[in-house]
């Protein structure tokens, strides 16, 4: 299992007492290449968010595909995250002053951005 730092801290994702159910928890780095068997991906800086997120960059044979996770909106999303096709977590259809998720309108900026 591939998770932040503060999933295992307060407020736990994965209770201690089911850790050793979940067997191999690997954290999560900004800036940072992974591997499970034929499978690539990459993290890259910290999203904006009240815990510590980050979005998650594929590389198959052929295609990229990119999770862009629960942030505030930042101009860098798009940079960081172009690939061959990306799955954006959405929660707003407009954005919220002072919400760290991204809108409707956030996606549509991202998506016209990587496709410039």
């Amino acid at each position: 299992m591939y998770l932040p730092s503060d999933a295992l801290e307060r407020d736990s994702v994965i209770l201690p007492h089911l850790r050793s159910v979940v067997g191999n928890i690997e954290i999560l780095k900004p800036y940072t290449r992974y591997r499970i068997g034929k499978i690539n991906f990459q993290t890259a800086m910290p999203h904006i968010h009240s815990v510590e997120t980050y979005g998650l960059k594929f590389e198959f044979a052929k295609k990229s595909l990119s999770l862009i996770s629960d942030t505030r909106y930042f101009s860098e999303l798009a940079d960081v995250y172009q690939a061959d096709r990306i799955v954006i977590n959405v929660v707003f259809y407009e954005p919220r002053q002072g919400v760290d998720h991204l809108s409707i309108v956030d996606a549509r900026k991202i998506i016209e951005k990587i496709n410039l």
